[in-house]
């Protein structure tokens, strides 16, 4: 073989493994391509899903209804007790200032009272004494006038008499202790009846805050019963809606499933929107066919899942027949 021979065959293999190279390379790239143009269509048929779903809102159920809760704050039995003091506080001050105020009251008259019986008790001792000096005065000049003024008469006279008046200050000093000891008496009385008046204030005051407490408490446990009443009714509203709305999507997917069995029997649907997305997604498919070749175009109708499951049987026929014969 001639040198000019080989060189042309070996430049012969060179150019077919580079046509063959330039061939894997070019069917890659529209491999790609369809890959890509295959996304593109399935984000398209999403968004012609969502956008009828959108408009169409018939089967689309609104929200289940929230229901607020009853909040209630129980106070505890030491918040409680607090709470009847308190609010009992001023009723209990006013009583022991009012039985503190008649005790002193009472307690500053006896005190007057002394003060006047031991006024009473000086004045009367003062005119006792004057009495008794009056009469010995007149005593003692008479026994002058008589000339008796030394004579035992005189003497004895002049005792007699400062023996009465002795006898006349003791009683009245007697008598002005008597008084004021009963007076003395009757303030350690108001004492004791103070201090009576206050143990009774308290017993009588400890029950009504006793009271006021089991109104409190009887109050806390009837509100807990009502927000607890209530919050179940609400609970049991709200698992009724649950099963309401459970049951009525299962009526809605029933009823979507019927209607999607007709309309792939009957190669349409009776609703116009339904219709209009149909065709919408017939349109966006056969877009997708119409870039390929048309064996490619045949291939994907009979083996891409994405071109039959988008299609009724009218519109899957309809392509069928026009890249597939």
């Amino acid at each position: 073989m001639k040198i000019g021979e080989v060189l042309e065959k070996l430049l012969g293999v060179d150019r077919i493994k580079k046509a063959g190279a330039a061939a894997l390379e070019k069917m890659s790239e529209a491999a790609e391509k369809r890959t890509s143009s295959r996304d593109e269509l399935e984000n398209e048929l999403s968004n012609i899903d969502k956008k009828y779903e959108e408009e169409g809102g018939s089967h689309k159920l609104p929200e289940t209804e929230k229901y607020d809760r009853m909040e209630y704050d129980a106070p505890s039995d030491e918040e409680i007790e607090n709470k009847a003091n308190a609010e009992l506080e001023s009723e209990k001050t006013s009583g022991i200032e009012r039985i503190e105020n008649e005790n002193d009251a009472a307690v500053e008259s006896k005190r007057l009272e002394a003060e006047a019986a031991a006024e009473r008790a000086e004045k009367r001792k003062r005119e006792v004494s004057d009495a008794y000096d009056e009469a010995g005065e007149k005593f003692s000049d008479d026994a002058l006038r008589r000339g008796l003024a030394r004579s035992s008469v005189a003497v004895n006279g002049m005792a007699a008499i400062g023996s009465g008046k002795a006898a006349a200050l003791s009683e009245a000093a007697a008598e002005a202790d008597g008084e004021a000891a009963a007076i003395e008496s009757e303030i350690a009385a108001l004492e004791i009846g103070r201090q009576k008046a206050l143990d009774a204030f308290d017993i009588a005051h400890a029950a009504k805050v006793t009271e006021r407490i089991a109104e409190l408490t009887a109050e806390r446990e009837k509100k807990i019963a009502e927000v607890l009443k209530y919050n179940n009714e609400l609970l049991k509203q709200e698992q009724k809606d649950l099963n309401d709305r459970a049951e009525l999507e299962s009526d809605l997917a029933t009823d979507e499933l019927k209607r999607k069995e007709l309309e792939r029997e009957l190669g349409e649907s009776s609703d116009s929107a339904a219709a209009e997305r149909a065709e919408a997604k017939y349109n966006a498919v056969r877009n997708y066919l119409l870039g390929m070749s048309k064996s490619e175009a045949a291939y994907a109708i009979r083996n891409d899942d994405i071109v039959r499951d988008s299609l009724s049987d009218r519109y899957y026929f309809k392509l069928y027949n026009e890249f597939c014969k």
